[in-house]
């Protein structure tokens, strides 16, 4: 998936799934792997290409893991 966006303040934002089935999944620092983005310009974040685990929390919302 794509980042919709990603506040670098507060360490969460928003992964725009590729097969664009109109939900968003939920992105928090504490899941990436690989990449700092609170290090990158809001230009490099948005629009990055990520891979990344779907899990379903308690509440039924999609995150993201293991980004």
């Amino acid at each position: 998936g794509t980042i919709k966006w990603y506040n670098t303040n507060k360490g969460f934002g928003f992964i725009k799934p590729l097969d664009n089935n109109g939900y968003d999944v939920f992105l928090h620092r504490k899941e990436l792997q690989k990449i700092n983005l609170d290090k990158l310009s809001r230009e490099e974040i948005e629009n990055l290409t990520l891979a990344y685990n779907i899990q379903i929390n308690s509440k039924g919302k999609k995150h993201a893991t293991n980004i």
